[in-house]
C-alpha cells in the first residue's frame, strides 16, 4: 500500500539523485506586488540510494513516457508548446479495492524544464467506479501544463527584460 504523498516522495527522491528531501507544502509566499515573503529551505533527510541507481530509475521513468504504458497519452502532446519543452518521467499503476467496485488509477512522476530550472514532482490518484473517466495520466498532463505555462511565462518575461 502506498499513499499519493509516498508516491511523490519516491519520485522526488529519484529526481534528486537518490536524496530524500524533507517534503514541504509551501515553497514560496509572495505579496500582492510579487515580492517574496517566504521561501522554504528543504533539507536532505538521507541519501536513500546511490546517484547511479537514481539515474537508472529516472531513465526507466522516462521510458514509461516515451514507449511504455502511457506512451499513447503523452504522444498526443509531443508537439504541444508547453509539454514539448519538458523532460517527463513517470510510473503508472492500477489497483482494485477489496470488493472490486472501485478501481484506482495512479501516476507518480516529474517534469523538468529542459532549458531552465523549473521542475514539478507530482502524484495523482483517481478512484473510478463503474465507468473509467479521466485517467490519472491525463490529470498529470493538465497539472504539468498549468504549472509550466506560468513558469515559462515568468522565465520568458525575465529573459526579455534582461538586456544581457
Amino acid at each position: 500500500r502506498m499513499s499519493p504523498v509516498h508516491g511523490a516522495l519516491i519520485s522526488a527522491t529519484i529526481f534528486n539523485r537518490g536524496q530524500l528531501i524533507e517534503p514541504t507544502i509551501i515553497e514560496t509566499i509572495r505579496d500582492e506586488k510579487g515580492a517574496e515573503l517566504y521561501h522554504s529551505q528543504p533539507a536532505v533527510v538521507t541519501q536513500a540510494f546511490a546517484p547511479n541507481t537514481s539515474a537508472a530509475m529516472r531513465e526507466l521513468m522516462k521510458t514509461t513516457i516515451r514507449s511504455g504504458t502511457v506512451r499513447g497519452t503523452f504522444r498526443k502532446y509531443r508537439e504541444d508548446k508547453i509539454i514539448s519543452r519538458l523532460e517527463i518521467g513517470g510510473k503508472t499503476g492500477t489497483i482494485n479495492n477489496k470488493t472490486d467496485d472501485v478501481k484506482y488509477d495512479w501516476f507518480v512522476g516529474y517534469a523538468r524544464d529542459k532549458d531552465g530550472d523549473g521542475k514539478l514532482i507530482l502524484s495523482v490518484l483517481v478512484a473510478h467506479e463503474k465507468y473509467i473517466g479521466i485517467r490519472a495520466t491525463q490529470y498529470a498532463i493538465m497539472a504539468f501544463k498549468q504549472y509550466f505555462k506560468s513558469h515559462f511565462a515568468q522565465s520568458d518575461k525575465s529573459r526579455k527584460s534582461d538586456p544581457g
